[in-house]
C-alpha cells in the first residue's frame, strides 16, 4: 500500500510526502471485519507516519482488479457514445454488465477524421464498494477512484510533454515506446506514441511479481521478507548469494518473455508498430537484473523508468530513491487535480 502527496511546479514534480508499507491481507479477496480493521489501521498509521493530513484522496485500484481497453470510435453524440460504450464493454468484461461500474475517458478527439480515441474502464461494483468503504472508515473522503492504467497514462503524457518542451527542436527520437507495469498479480503493457503523447494500444495479462515469488518459495525454504530482499538485491545477477535465483526464476521469466514477445509480434504484424524501447515500472521492476535480461531476450533496449530526473531534489525523493518505480501510478493520480 502506498500514499503520496505530489504537485507540479514549472517543469518538475515536487514531492511533498510519500509512504509505503506491506499489507498481509488482500482486500480484493477477503473483507472480514478483522481484515477491514487491520487495513483501516494500516492506512491511518501510514498517513500519520508520512505526515499527510489531507482528507480528500484519489484512490487507485490495480489493473488486476479492473478491465480496461483503448478503442477508436466514430465521433458520436453523447447518447450514441453511451450506447456504444455499453456494447464495447460487454464484449470484453467477463462479468455481467449490470454488476460493473463503467467509465470512459476521451483521450483524443479527431474532428478532421471524425474519430474518438477513448479509454474504456470497468470494475466490479463489489470491488469499488469494498475499497471506498475501507477508505471512508479511515476517516478519508474519496474524491475519485481510477485504475493504474488511467493514472499511469496521465503520468507518461505529462513526462513526454515535459520532454518535448525541454527539447528545443520539439522532436523525439523514438516513435513508439512500451511502458510495462509489472504489478503484484498482473502485467500491463501500454503502447505510447512519443510524437503525439497518446496511448495507442494496451494489453493486460495475469502474471506479476507473485509468480516470481512463488518460484522461490517452492524451491527454497525462505520467508516472504527474505524472498523480496533476494529479488531486489540478487535477482538475475548471481554471484552475491548462495541461492541460484537465475535458475529458479527461469520458468517465470520465460512466461513473461513469451507474453511480451507475442504482443510485440502482434503489434508489428497487425498495426505496423515497431517499439523502439521498453520501460519497466511497478513492483516487478525492482527485480535486480530483469531489465538487462529482457533486453537480451527480446532484443529491444529495456530499462527501469527513472522518475528522479523529473523531481525536485529533497529529503523524501532521496529516501525513496529505490522505490519510485512503484509510485508512478500514485504520482499520476496526483496530476489529476492539476
Amino acid at each position: 500500500m502506498r500514499v503520496g502527496d505530489f504537485e507540479t511546479k514549472g517543469d518538475s514534480l515536487v514531492t511533498i510526502s510519500a509512504g509505503i508499507t506491506p499489507i498481509v491481507h488482500n482486500i480484493f479477496i477477503t473483507d472480514t471485519d478483522d481484515v477491514v480493521r487491520v487495513i483501516e489501521s494500516s492506512i491511518k498509521k501510514l498517513l500519520n507516519d508520512s505526515k499527510i493530513t489531507k482528507k480528500s484522496v484519489n484512490i487507485i485500484i490495480p489493473d488486476s482488479q479492473s478491465y480496461s481497453r483503448i478503442i477508436e470510435m466514430p465521433l458520436l453524440t453523447e447518447k450514441e457514445l453511451i450506447s456504444a460504450i455499453r456494447y464495447q464493454a460487454d464484449q470484453f468484461i467477463p462479468i455481467p454488465i449490470d454488476k460493473a461500474n463503467l467509465d470512459v475517458e476521451i483521450l483524443h478527439e479527431d474532428k478532421v477524421n471524425k474519430k474518438l480515441r477513448v479509454l474504456l474502464v470497468a470494475a466490479a461494483k463489489t470491488t469499488i464498494s469494498r475499497v471506498v468503504s475501507i477508505v471512508e472508515k479511515a476517516s478519508l473522503y474519496p474524491e475519485s477512484l481510477e485504475t493504474q492504467m488511467s493514472s499511469s497514462l496521465r503520468f507518461f503524457e505529462f513526462i513526454l510533454t515535459l520532454n518535448a518542451s525541454r527539447n528545443a527542436q520539439g522532436a523525439t527520437v523514438e516513435k513508439h515506446l512500451l511502458f510495462v507495469n509489472i504489478g503484484l498479480f498482473s502485467t500491463s503493457i501500454y503502447v505510447i506514441n512519443t510524437n503525439t503523447f497518446l496511448p495507442e494500444q494496451s494489453h493486460v495479462f495475469a502474471l506479476g511479481l507473485d509468480v516470481f515469488t512463488k518460484e522461490i518459495k517452492s524451491n527454497h525454504q525462505i520467508d516472504e521478507a527474505k524472498v523480496r530482499e533476494l529479488l531486489e538485491t540478487v535477482g538475475f545477477e548471481n554471484g552475491s548469494s548462495s541461492v541460484n535465483l537465475s535458475e529458479t526464476l527461469s520458468p517465470a521469466f520465460t512466461e513473461l518473455t513469451v507474453e511480451i514477445s507475442r504482443y510485440i509480434t502482434s503489434l508489428k504484424d497487425k498495426l505496423k508498430i515497431n517499439p523502439e524501447g521498453i520501460y519497466l515500472y511497478g513492483e516487478g521492476a525492482k527485480i535486480k537484473g530483469l531489465s538487462a535480461k529482457l533486453t537480451a531476450s527480446i532484443g529491444i533496449t529495456t530499462n527501469v523508468f527513472n522518475v528522479i530526473p523529473y523531481m525536485r531534489p529533497n529529503a523524501v525523493v532521496d529516501y525513496f530513491k529505490a522505490d519510485w518505480p512503484v509510485f508512478i501510478p500514485l504520482i499520476g493520480a496526483n496530476l489529476r487535480a492539476t
